[in-house]
């Protein structure tokens, strides 16, 4: 059995007393910090007499030693380390518990349930010295509760049921989306972070080629060495939905870059594998695209490969997130099933009229690292926060295909080719407090707006 657990999980060990929790915990989480937090040791940290004292006296100081458990795994989540809690968990009421403390730092929990038969359990038990031992009268009683424990968890996707004569394997899947020259990454040289593609081939390849990269038919390189981050969205609603799918599925594999999940790349995905999905908001051009050969290949790359962010630090200490939607601070080195949510689709309040979310502006209060995103359109020029940028400029609906170059803080565009999709045909027009007209932007071939530290940035159209 191959158990697998992202780095930054909380564990949690179930069994009888003589199960061999403990013993599996110190096989399989052998690294460093020590992730395990045993409840028996918690009660030995309280033990006020001089000399050693049965398991029975010790569960006199059971409420305190739980109260250093909880902490303690919360401490080790807090830091994004991998936290291991070795006890019974065999009561709801202690499960739920561990699991809000998971939730609250973003933390995916797994349980790990060792079934065990009772003899085992109890012929370990009896072998034990005075001090160790708990008595069978006590294990049987662990016993009952563990049969409907058993039952309950086994029928979740985050449960390893492990019996005795299973070979067992573990491996921890590192969950850091950090890059950096400490993770074997020179991004130095410069990162372009492109907008929401959408299928806008030619805008795509015009792009690349006014950021100074060079594509032909082998490869595409910058004599710079500069890398690409795109922010999702790179398919539906455009023309040439796979033919931008495959040059972002190139340079991710070619390590020439990342590719950001989005809500309709998330979409895709769920549709590759088999999932029932809405098909709407031009996914249906993109599946028309995909030969159906391709199917399988493309989602496990997808899997593989997608995060919801990714966190670049610059050997300087700089450093900028990039991510398609929004983002917290509080997500730097985690990875949770809510984490992706947020970033794919932000904050909202509800629905318009016509069924489509009410987006908060979470950009406008944020305070954490630098933050580059798209998702929502924001107009021809992106939209300058303080600690972020939204770049989404809405290619695909006549608006342009913009990139943010980092560190330089500048941006480039290209202006769309036509109206791909002409469902919001109202998204250009003028705006009130805007200094220029659409066709005096369109006109001009620099501008400036300022950055997030107060300075001016150029902007190339």
């Amino acid at each position: 059995m191959l158990i697998k657990i992202p780095s930054n999980s909380l564990v949690a060990m179930v069994g009888v007393s003589g199960s061999g929790k403990s013993s599996f915990a110190h096989k399989y989480f052998n690294t460093t910090p020590n992730p395990i937090v045993s409840s028996d040791k918690c009660r030995l940290y309280l033990q006020a007499e001089p000399h050693g004292i049965t398991q029975k006296e010790l569960q006199k100081y059971s409420d305190g030693a739980f109260n250093i458990f909880h902490a303690t795994l919360e401490a080790k989540l807090m830091h994004n380390q991998l936290a291991v809690a070795d006890a019974t968990n065999l009561n709801p009421e202690s499960r739920q518990k561990i699991e809000q403390i998971a939730k609250a730092h973003y933390a995916p929990i797994y349980y790990i349930v060792l079934n065990t038969p009772l003899e085992t359990c109890i012929a370990r038990d009896n072998s034990r010295d005075e001090y160790t031992k708990i008595g069978e009268s006590v294990v049987r009683k662990q016993h009952s509760k563990f049969r409907s424990t058993y039952n309950f968890l086994k029928k979740n996707n985050n449960v390893f049921i492990v019996n005795t004569d299973d070979e067992v394997s573990v491996e921890l899947v590192s969950t850091k989306n950090t890059i950096d020259i400490d993770h074997g990454i020179d991004i130095d040289h410069g990162i372009d972070i492109i907008s929401d593609v959408h299928g806008c081939s030619e805008e795509l390849y015009e792009l690349l080629g006014k950021l100074g990269y060079i594509i032909d038919e082998q490869n595409i390189g910058h004599p710079d060495g500069r890398k690409i981050a795109f922010v999702g969205d790179i398919a539906d609603r455009g023309d040439e939905n796979y033919k931008c799918i495959e040059l972002a599925k190139y340079i991710v594999e070619n390590n020439m870059g990342w590719w950001c999940m989005s809500n309709h790349d998330n979409k895709l995905m769920r549709y590759l594998n088999g999932r029932k999905v809405n098909i709407s908001h031009g996914l249906d051009k993109t599946i028309a695209q995909i030969p159906e050969s391709e199917y399988d290949s493309l989602k496990q790359f997808m899997y593989k490969n997608l995060k919801s962010y990714y966190h670049f630090k610059h050997t300087s200490g700089e450093d900028v997130v990039v991510t398609h939607g929004a983002f917290k601070k509080e997500f730097i080195g985690k990875s949770h099933r809510d984490i992706d949510e947020y970033c794919m689709y932000g904050p909202t309040n509800g629905n318009d009229e016509n069924g489509m979310p009410l987006r908060i502006d979470w950009a406008n209060s944020y305070k954490g690292p630098f933050t580059v995103f798209g998702h929502a359109v924001c107009g021809i020029a992106p939209q300058q926060y303080k600690h972020a940028v939204n770049i989404d400029t809405g290619c695909v609906f006549g608006g342009n295909l913009s990139a943010y170059s980092w560190p330089e803080k500048t941006v480039v565009q290209v202006k769309a080719k036509q109206i791909y999709d002409d469902s919001k045909p109202d998204l250009f027009e003028a705006k009130q407090n805007v200094e220029l007209t659409i066709q005096e932007l369109l006109d001009t071939n620099i501008i400036e707006v300022e950055d997030h530290n107060g300075n001016n940035i150029t902007l190339r159209l």
